[in-house]
């Protein structure tokens, strides 16, 4: 049975969403300078490239994509949300840019996405994100909510059960 959540989740009738770690996407880091992660990163001893990859070789971290965020991105255009790469990990999971690669994929899933390729596992890539000075959390789309909570200690103990999980 659907519920008036459904309505406003893209995963729920989206394959493409099987196996995303179910980590809420208030849980999940948000990389306001892409750049700044990138050297932080490189000076932590982190490989990192830049690379592109196809839409749909890509797999949500995430559990819960706003459809209402798609699709306005969509109705902005794909090519320019293209632009911007996406954060993931060696085993092509997103870290940052969940709502771009869907609102990417739904319109054109074979359309190369330039991305920061972490050469890390999934696991350790959201560990990473978490503990970056410039992490900010978004909303979770099953709270309904807007506010963005930045750098929050409790979000950061509240993954670490997650992260342990398998």
């Amino acid at each position: 049975m659907r519920t008036a959540f459904d309505a406003v989740d893209w995963c729920v009738d989206n394959p493409l969403c099987d196996g995303n770690l179910g980590i809420p996407r208030r849980m999940m880091p948000q990389i306001r300078d892409v750049d700044a992660f990138v050297r932080w990163l490189e000076q932590e001893g982190y490989r990192v490239t830049r690379d592109s990859v196809r839409a749909s070789d890509l797999k949500p971290t995430q559990e819960g994509i706003t459809r209402r965020i798609v699709q306005k991105q969509i109705a902005e255009g794909v090519s320019l949300l293209a632009k911007r790469p996406l954060v993931r990990s060696a085993e092509n999971h997103i870290l940052d840019g969940h709502h771009r690669w869907a609102a990417i994929v739904e319109s054109d899933p074979d359309r190369p996405i330039p991305t920061i390729t972490v050469h890390v596992s999934t696991r350790k890539l959201l560990e990473l994100g978490n503990a970056f000075p410039g992490v900010g959390y978004g909303s979770d789309v099953r709270a309904n909510t807007i506010r963005t909570a930045y750098v929050n200690p409790t979000l950061r103990v509240a993954l670490l059960p997650i992260l342990r999980r398998g």
